[in-house]
């Protein structure tokens, strides 16, 4: 292993390119070699597949797309603009490919010049050009002259370096005054053109030349100083951390999206729901600048489809799944929407209930339209709400409060994504206000007396120590929770208060003042006089729906093995409603690991003539009719299961088995080759299979 490793350290970075397939080779050697980020560079020449290169690629264009909406990448057809014409036009003078000369260099950095000047017939001169650019802004450079010679007036020109060369290398032969040489250079350049004499002792255009003609050293840093600048100034502005954050994605993305990145502000919020469950919601906001949405210029429409998938586990190093889902959920806009939105973050925003316990959330958002991904991971600690100890959970940002429609059908308050009853809230994940604005923020509580009071604090926060506050509290403010309805939300006046990073501490008061529970929350005042609202897609479960809710708690109940908690949720969650297909399954699946067949039975039979093409449901029934040795109501459930979904080797397994108790012997050997082939590993199902070729009885 040692050696192996050493090995691995002496991989030189040519070893690696002479490793890469030629197309690979050609594009990192000399396509993109000028443009690319050396973090980038090594990062690329790290790679391992086929497919990781192709999506590093694709990502690397993408970066630098000055128009995501369009489906031109203006950047990168300019770039093989000016390769080819490189190419094509600075090879003449040699073998060089154009790419590789000064002046092939400089133009596929730059572009074409503003301006430039030749001078190919000038005596007593070599075949020179003068090259000058405007100030680049974007590339934080200034004017520039550069200036090309033809040393000896063969081979490919080469770009005059103030460091190495002096101007009287530009003028062979030409009789100078030994005691002033360079400026009477200067003074016969001036005289053959001035521009030509200015690029000749500086790069910058709008520098005077007189300080270098008498300190030639400072000249020459000055140039390699400026010169650096230029060769990083096609990727100054390019973030390379997405090759790092790659790393810490293998395997949970496609490589197609692994280097395609994206930040986001995030948040995860525990809050009481109905029925004494606790409810996990989060909310997810990307910059408008990172939010790519395809454009159909037939129906003048934006669109795209996400998929999400989040994933809450234990926080102990053998993690269990407690709870897990898939979505994917689509947004399409008119013109006029997407006008309104264009300049705002995007928001997925998203709840589920979850058992009591400490846990960590993670969710993967994939934006389809341009094989970009964020991650958001949170901690949760969820508290068990059915006791009736005051409980005060972490206070929540908000854009404001939105008051909705009553239900007018008698039928339950709904519970949705951030929505109580009437009540709809616009979480602000990221925690930033506008100078002079509120603070609005929700405080969940739940089982609070009579006489309790909230007491919300705003410090300055320690710039020096994250974890720590300053000075005495900005605002103190007491809330008395018998005169607020719930939801409870606190509106804070921040006038006064400059720009800056605060935290907002919110104690729970008995009656006696004393302090039962404190939560604490940080935000930012911006001093922008306005903080856009972020717009959003929600999905939801049905939060008031108690059958569901129990149903989704006693499955988490049973992957952590709290049985007991699990079945008697989900007895809870079939009594309220006898017609819920999953409580009946999750009961029947304890009675078969108890091995009452019968009621599992019982509760199957109903479920399967409610759902006839429910895979799960057809499969526990099948294994419970196999326990009971109805082979062939198991066989044909079996099949009926078979046929909906692709059949896995468990499945082929369970098709084999009850087929080989009937006597079918070829089609049970059919059914057990073919999970073989999906499963080789299965030795005991081999060792069957091989009874039942050699004619043994099974």
């Amino acid at each position: 292993m040692m050696a192996l490793m050493v090995l691995a350290l002496l991989i030189t970075a040519d070893e690696r390119i002479d490793r890469l397939p030629d197309r690979h080779r050609d594009w990192i050697e000399k396509q993109v070699l000028y443009i690319i980020a050396d973090r980038e560079r090594d990062a690329f020449l790290d790679l391992q597949s086929e497919e990781e290169r192709a999506a590093f690629i694709n990502a690397f264009w993408q970066r630098r797309d000055p128009d995501t909406i369009t489906p031109v990448n203006e950047f990168k057809e300019e770039h093989y603009r000016r390769y080819e014409h490189a190419n094509k036009y600075f090879s003449r003078e040699s073998a060089m490919p154009g790419w590789m000369t000064d002046r092939g260099k400089i133009y596929i950095i730059l572009g074409e010049p503003d301006d430039r000047e030749d001078f190919t017939s000038i005596p007593m001169l070599y075949p020179t050009e003068v090259w000058f650019y405007r100030q680049k802004r974007d590339k934080a450079l200034p004017p520039l002259n550069f200036l090309f010679f033809q040393e000896y007036a063969v081979g490919p020109y080469r770009m005059f370096n103030h460091f190495l060369d002096d101007p009287t290398d530009l003028m062979p032969a030409q009789p100078m005054n030994r005691e002033d040489v360079r400026m009477e250079a200067y003074i016969q350049l001036q005289e053959m053109s001035p521009s030509l004499a200015h690029a000749a002792y500086t790069l910058r255009a709008d520098q005077g030349v007189m300080t270098n003609i008498y300190q030639p050293d400072r000249g020459g840093l000055d140039f390699q100083s400026l010169l650096s600048d230029i060769y990083v100034s096609p990727h100054r502005r390019v973030d390379t951390r997405y090759v790092d954050d790659a790393d810490a994605a293998r395997g949970v993305v496609e490589a197609e999206y692994l280097f395609n990145y994206i930040p986001n502000k995030g948040m995860a919020n525990v809050l009481p729901g109905p029925g004494g469950a606790s409810f996990v919601h989060f909310s997810i906001e990307i910059a408008p600048h990172d939010m790519t949405l395809a454009h159909d210029p037939k129906k003048n429409t934006y669109y795209t489809s996400f998929e999400v998938r989040a994933e809450v586990t234990t926080p102990d190093d053998d993690a269990t799944i407690v709870h897990s889902f898939t979505k994917q959920p689509f947004v399409q806009l008119t013109e006029t929407q997407f006008r309104d939105v264009a300049y705002r973050a995007f928001a997925y925003r998203d709840m589920f209930p979850l058992i009591a316990g400490n846990y960590r959330l993670r969710v993967v958002l994939k934006n389809q339209a341009r094989t970009e991904y964020t991650i958001f991971e949170a901690e949760l600690a969820v508290p068990d709400l059915d006791t009736s100890a005051p409980w005060l959970g972490s206070p929540v940002p908000l854009y404001g409060v939105a008051r909705l429609k009553p239900q007018t059908d008698g039928a339950p308050e709904p519970y949705r994504t951030y929505q109580m009853g009437v009540v709809g809230l616009d979480p602000n994940a990221q925690r930033t206000i506008a100078i002079g604005d509120y603070l609005m923020t929700h405080v969940p509580v739940e089982n609070i007396p009579p006489g309790y009071e909230l007491h919300a604090k705003v410090y300055a926060r320690n710039e020096l120590d994250d974890d720590e506050i300053k000075g005495e509290p900005l605002r103190d403010e007491s809330y008395r929770l018998d005169f607020y309805e719930r939801p409870v939300v606190l509106r804070m006046a921040l006038d006064g208060i400059q720009s800056g990073r605060f935290r907002l501490v919110v104690d729970l008061k008995d009656p006696e003042a004393n302090t039962v529970a404190s939560r604490g929350v940080d935000f930012d005042v911006s001093p922008l006089s306005a903080i856009h609202r972020a717009w959003a897609i929600k999905e939801s479960i049905d939060g008031e729906n108690a059958g569901l809710v129990g149903t989704v708690l006693a499955e988490q109940a049973m992957r952590v093995g709290r049985l007991d908690e699990g079945r008697a949720l989900a007895e809870k969650a079939l009594a309220g409603d006898p017609n819920l297909v999953p409580a009946r399954l999750l009961l029947a699946r304890f009675h078969l690991d108890e091995g009452e067949l019968r009621e599992a039975v019982r509760l199957l039979e109903p479920a399967r003539a409610q759902a006839p093409e429910n895979v799960e449901v057809l499969l526990a029934l099948g294994d419970a009719h196999f326990q009971s040795s109805n082979f062939k109501r198991a066989a044909d459930l079996f099949e009926v299961a078979a046929s909906i979904r692709r059949p896995d080797p468990s499945v082929l397994n369970a098709l084999g088995l009850s087929h080989a108790q009937l006597g079918n012997r070829q089609s049970a050997i059919g059914y057990l080759r073919r999970s073989i082939e999906l499963d080789p590993t299965q030795q005991k199902i081999q060792d069957f299979l091989a009874r039942l070729e050699s004619g043994s009885e099974p």
